[in-house]
């Protein structure tokens, strides 16, 4: 008895094979099937009412869903532009219907990647419903809507994304209630907006609507509910409100953690931002589990070369540095690098990066046999991804070594820096006045650089800089040559996609120009229009006028306006992820009241449609 169970129990694993083999054989030829059947039904209803009729039009719509529903964008991209020409021939090209259908192959576009279609079809699905229903219909709103999420990713079109939305919000209020869920979803739209527009206060004002909304419709315990929660947790973090930010970003987590199996990847954005407020903070005893939490989410979901799995294999790296356990942040950053380079090849920057964080846990370990090839390797990579970009390489090394120096790695913060001046000095000239404001700079670094070794290369929330050391009183320098014109200097990123925080980056600059009063030659090179020297500690109040593409023509233009209203106007490069902005200030005002006329002024003369007062902290 026993034997033949045991031959059963060897046998059952291949028929259970074979049963799935055959099922799977049946689901495919149902399908093949089904899509031989709706084909043939197009095709006999083209022969019996013709090929431009409604009835054949309906039947290849009905091959099309069929297409969308198995995953063949491509095959349901043809059968979709068949109907819509049909429709167009019918009805003319401003019928809602066509502009429906446009909106679902826009949907299809994106899906290929095809980003310039997507909008060109919504850009005209929107225009013909405006000219079709006008303005105040909800179907066009909904069009207006759907234009503004694509233009969150075309920096120099998030002004136009915020009309947008503006605009249609209120149509959706009056035509469905102002507590529908879908006025939620147009207000989450405008926080994303506005978060990218850095205007905080906006942001938290729009995510508070939607999140009361959400709850009041949907429940305190739905899914979207948490994700508004979330957001509204990630915006009071990123004001420095930690602790407020924890009672959303927990409550968040507490709705989520329910759907995690069949939605991980919503819980582990929510955890993601809990974490990094306790860090901030620095608990990072509590942080950790939440971090490898996150990870382990991402990897049940996504691929590990994921972009957001090495954000999170990043994340905990960086802290498993902080918290000095060397040989588990030494593993992750050699895991990512790894898949990074995998990714996206030898030369790109983030690969600079990991190797630089995995060179500090060696330097960190007293390993300077490991630890300096590593370093050669991060400064070999940086120069062949900018072998075209002199200026972009001297910030890098500049930017790079003012941090490791900071951390306390003063041999190779002193390395990056000389090199940083090397390439400086070739772009301009040694005589320049802004190289030798670098050097006195690198010296003053050099004198205030700590003897002990601490946190990581690129975390994510660092610690606040210590004061600069007092700079020695600068020489007389000659006047300045011409700037050249404004050439974008890349600036470094972590691992990460998401920006480098505003933290780090005036960090690295107060700490790079400590001896400086005015802009050195790379600020110079992002913005040769810039007039005056960046707001220093002392000003109370600036104006954010816009930020813009960069080479835009619209800044050069408000410089004009400003400078004939003789208000002071300056402009500064400012780095976002891969993205780069162009954006102008004014200011720094020493009183609320002298800011307040000035903002007065400026929208009177149509400057800035929108400027925002900010005391002055890090713009």
């Amino acid at each position: 008895m026993k034997p033949r169970a045991w031959v059963v129990c060897l046998a059952l694993p291949g028929w259970l094979i074979a049963v799935a083999a055959q099922a799977a054989d049946s689901a495919l030829t149902v399908l093949e099937q089904n899509e031989k059947r709706l084909a043939q039904e197009a095709a006999d209803a083209a022969g019996r009412f013709g090929a431009d009729s409604l009835n054949t039009a309906t039947a290849r719509l009905h091959l099309a869903e069929f297409h969308i529903a198995g995953g063949r964008d491509k095959e349901a991209r043809t059968a979709l532009r068949e109907v819509v020409a049909i429709l167009i021939k019918r009805h003319g090209p401003d019928h809602p219907d066509v502009a429906d259908l446009h909106t679902r192959l826009a949907g299809i576009e994106l899906r290929l990647g095809d980003m310039q279609a997507a909008r060109e079809l919504l850009e005209g699905a929107t225009a013909a419903l405006e000219r079709r229903l006008g303005a105040g219909h909800l179907n066009t709103a909904s069009a207006r809507i759907n234009l503004a999420r694509l233009l969150l990713s075309e920096p120099d079109k998030h002004e136009r994304a915020a009309t947008l939305l503006e605009a249609s919000i209120p149509v959706l209020e009056r035509t469905l209630w102002p507590e529908h869920p879908r006025v939620a979803d147009a207000w989450m739209v405008l926080t994303r907006v506005r978060l990218l527009q850095g205007r905080l206060e906006e942001a938290i004002e729009t995510v508070g609507k939607a999140a009361r909304i959400r709850e009041q419709a949907l429940g305190p315990d739905a899914p979207l509910t948490g994700e508004a929660l979330r957001e509204r947790g990630r915006i009071l973090a990123m004001q420095g409100e930690h602790q407020a930010a924890e009672v959303f970003l927990r409550r968040a987590v507490e709705i989520l953690e329910p759907f995690a199996r069949n939605e991980p990847l919503e819980l582990a954005e929510s955890l993601e931002r809990l974490g990094e407020s306790l860090v901030a903070r620095e608990r990072h005893g509590e942080a950790e589990p939440l971090f490898a939490r996150v990870l382990e989410l991402r990897e049940r979901k996504l691929a590990g070369d994921h972009p957001l799995v090495l954000k999170s294999v990043n994340d905990l790296a960086l802290l498993h540095l902080t918290k000095r356990e060397f040989p588990k942040a030494a593993a992750l950053f050699r895991r990512a690098l790894e898949a990074t380079e995998k990714r996206l090849g030898k030369d790109h920057l983030q690969v600079a990066f990991i190797q630089n964080n995995l060179a500090v846990v060696a330097w960190q370990q007293g390993n300077k046999a490991e630890a300096d090839p590593l370093f050669e390797r991060s400064m070999a990579t940086a120069e062949r991804h900018f072998a075209k970009d002199a200026l972009g390489l001297s910030d890098w090394f500049a930017k790079s070594g003012a941090i490791l120096l900071k951390e306390g790695v003063t041999e190779q913060g002193k390395r990056f820096l000389e090199r940083a001046v090397t390439l400086l000095a070739t772009a301009y000239g040694k005589n320049h006045p802004g190289v030798e404001k670098i050097r006195r700079s690198i010296e003053a670094l050099q004198s205030a650089a700590p003897v002990a070794p601490v946190v990581p290369v690129a975390a994510r929330q660092p610690a606040p800089a210590p004061a600069p050391a007092p700079a020695p009183a600068p020489a007389p320098a000659p006047a300045p040559a011409p700037a050249p014109p404004p050439v974008p200097v890349s600036v470094p990123v972590p691992l990460d996609p998401a920006p480098l925080p505003v933290a780090m980056q005036e960090e690295v600059t107060k700490a790079l120009l400590a001896a400086a009063s005015a802009p050195s030659p790379v600020e110079a090179v992002k913005s040769a229009q810039v007039k005056r020297p960046w707001p220093s500690d002392k000003a109370k109040f600036v104006l954010h006028l816009s930020c813009l593409a960069v080479n835009s023509p619209h800044l050069p233009r408000m410089e004009e306006k400003m400078t004939a209203l003789k208000l002071p106007f300056y402009r500064k490069i400012i780095q976002n992820g891969e993205n780069t902005f162009d954006c102008g200030f004014s200011g720094p005002y020493a009183e609320q009241q002298e800011a307040e006329e000035a903002m007065a002024r400026i929208k009177t003369e149509g400057v800035s449609p929108d400027p925002m007062l900010k005391r002055y902290t890090r713009y």
